[in-house]
């Protein structure tokens, strides 16, 4: 049998593709139904990694809703969306860290190991 890799891409480098497959979630309108699921069905040890790394909340999000959805993103945004939010100015970003982008590919990994969408 062989083993899928799934792996996280940086916007930047799908910005000029216009074609998401996960969409932060400051960019996104999700159900409130959605929200009170995470809290109470999300896997534990799914939650235990968000917890813990302080990331990784819009994989765990977008995962969960499509495997309760089978498989059906919750939300794709073109790029619009992306392109028109407000930002708001922060000393510190989690993103910026020499160690953002293994974690999350460990998240995305992971998440779908989990919920049975790999």
């Amino acid at each position: 049998m062989i083993e899928i890799c799934l792996k996280y891409g940086y916007m930047s480098t799908t910005n000029h593709m216009n074609k998401y497959s996960l969409i932060l979630l400051r960019s996104a309108f999700i159900h409130r139904d959605y929200l009170d699921l995470y809290m109470s069905h999300l896997p534990r040890k799914i939650f235990d990694t968000v917890s813990s790394e302080k990331n990784c909340e819009d994989i765990a999000m977008s995962f969960f809703v499509s495997a309760l959805t089978n498989n059906q993103p919750p939300l794709l945004a073109d790029v619009w969306a992306t392109r028109t939010r407000v930002k708001l100015k922060v000393l510190e970003k989690i993103s910026g860290g020499s160690s953002h982008k293994k974690i999350r590919d460990s998240c995305v990994n992971d998440f779908a190991q989990n919920l049975g969408l790999k």
